[in-house]
């Protein structure tokens, strides 16, 4: 599929939130550099006709982490939903909190 985002992966040993991103076939991962906790964060995607830049906020709005891609992006002609989800490794309960999306269509990309 084509997708970008954020994860955090506990088999692939991640100590921190990634960013994530697949253009149909290559699917590539970039450390963020920022400890996985459980605070809120806040999810920002800017694409463009040339690129995407993903950046990742504190409950605060501080900026932790960004990354903008030029290479390995989703088709500017795919549209892409919006997923979250958590997938557990133990038999105990996870729960995920959206507390809102917003989307804004690009007429260029």
């Amino acid at each position: 599929g084509h997708f970008i985002g954020l994860q955090f992966s506990t088999p692939r040993v991640d100590a921190n939130f990634q960013f994530i991103r697949k253009d149909g076939t290559t699917q590539t991962v970039t450390d963020t550099t920022v400890v996985v906790d459980t605070s809120i964060h806040y999810l920002y995607i800017d694409a463009t006709a040339t690129s995407i830049t993903i950046t990742l906020y504190s409950d605060a709005f501080v900026q932790q982490a960004t990354a903008t891609f030029t290479t390995l992006l989703p088709d500017s002609a795919t549209n892409l939903l919006f997923v979250a989800g958590v997938e557990t490794e133990e038999n105990v309960a996870k729960s995920i909190d959206v507390r809102g999306v917003s989307g804004v269509r690009h007429s260029n990309r």
